[in-house]
């Protein structure tokens, strides 16, 4: 897969970041003093997202990107106000497309943003029934709810996808997470049955082991082969398995390289034997793997096998074993 660079600018002035992205912006500095901006930018074709740090107290006025539907986190200590609104807690920002927006934030400030192309993200919304934030979220109000719990895990997930992650294969994960933030309200609540949800995991299971070996599948293609939405997949999953999809393709497939690694013939390698279960990126799938499985992949691996008789019988218990 190809990696997608991430840029580090260090600005005298953060107003020199406008020549660098898609943000329009005046930044006001309020505090006296040498100022020290830094700038980690990932452009991506369906997500761009950006970590800015600003050593003084900035005043902000500007407009989103047009053409993406932007979210940015930030934590209360942080931010004086944003669009009017005095945060106590974690905050999930919604900027919308190409909306104003006005901000102060504290010295020390540290952002992260992440811009949704628009048709990229319409078409996730299609395949996966999560609705479309547009069409529910006020671009000048913060959620009212607690999220001082949820945020944590999806700050994460957006520093592991600016700084370490290959490819696009996290832009789901991302997606999804910030949609199902967004929307978390009673109104969109699963209403499946428990009769729904098990037809959907038998189906689910059959296309992931048809699919263990495609490292693109991904949990929107079990929603359009499932015709069920993220949040009843989801669920469905964490009813029968106390996991989510990803998790399970994830899981299965490791299980499959494992039984490969036993049952090696001779000339294969351990690499031959993950890349065939979609696994390419050998440090990660060697992270994960002994994360499962409690071993490195090379601790696991049989001297591979010469003939149908390679192992030697076990040998016979005592009449005197317990």
């Amino acid at each position: 897969m190809q990696r997608h660079p991430v840029f580090e600018f260090r600005l005298q002035d953060p107003n020199e970041m406008n020549g660098q992205s898609d943000w329009d912006i005046d930044f006001r500095q309020i505090d006296p003093g040498p100022m020290e901006t830094r700038v980690l930018l990932r452009p991506h074709a369906d997500i761009t997202v950006i970590d800015i740090t600003m050593s003084k107290s900035v005043h902000q006025m500007g407009c989103s990107p047009k053409g993406f539907v932007t979210f940015g986190l930030a934590d209360a200590s942080a931010l004086r106000s944003w669009n009017g609104h005095r945060p106590d807690g974690p905050t999930l920002l919604f900027f919308g497309s190409g909306r104003d927006y006005e901000s102060v934030n504290r010295p020390h400030f540290s952002g992260l943003t992440i811009s949704l192309a628009e048709n990229y993200l319409t078409g996730f919304c299609n395949r996966t029934g999560l609705p479309f934030p547009e069409d529910h979220l006020d671009a000048w109000a913060l959620p009212d709810r607690d999220l001082s719990g949820s945020l944590q895990p999806l700050t994460r997930s957006v520093n592991a996808f600016l700084r370490h992650a290959n490819g696009s294969g996290d832009t789901e994960d991302l997606t999804s997470g910030f949609l199902l933030m967004a929307s978390a309200s009673d109104r969109f609540e699963d209403r499946s049955t428990s009769s729904m949800r098990s037809r959907c995991i038998r189906k689910a299971v059959d296309c992931i082991e048809g699919r263990a070996g495609d490292d693109g599948l991904r949990v929107s293609d079990l929603c359009a082969y499932t015709r069920v939405s993220w949040r009843t997949l989801d669920r469905a999953f964490k009813d029968a398995f106390g996991i989510g999809p990803k998790a399970y393709i994830n899981r299965y497939r490791l299980g499959r390289v494992r039984h490969g690694l036993l049952n090696r013939a001779a000339g294969e390698t351990i690499a031959d034997i993950a890349n065939a279960w979609g696994f390419w990126h050998m440090g990660q799938f060697a992270k994960d793997y002994h994360a499962m499985f409690g071993e490195r992949p090379s601790q696991t691996e049989r001297p591979p096998r010469r003939g149908r008789n390679a192992f030697a019988p076990c040998p016979k218990l005592s009449r005197d074993c317990p």
